[in-house]
């Protein structure tokens, strides 16, 4: 479920709720005065993260060549 942030029109209370990908936005109410007269603002953009090789720490047994 995608975490949407509004903004009520009347009492300006910012808030986020969780809704459903077949939620209407239109059912949404603010929990401060229980208006419909929200609006939704634009959320930020998710960024995804992947490690460089270097910065890839790896452990395990160490192992002395030729040994056993």
């Amino acid at each position: 479920m995608p975490l949407f942030t509004f903004d009520c029109v009347d009492c300006n209370e910012h808030f986020e709720q969780l809704v459903s990908l077949n939620q209407d936005l239109k059912d949404i109410r603010c929990p401060g005065c229980a208006s419909e007269n929200v609006m939704k603002k634009m959320s930020r953009v998710a960024r995804s993260f992947r490690p460089s090789s270097s910065q890839v720490q790896i452990s395990g047994p160490s192992c002395s060549p030729g040994g056993t």
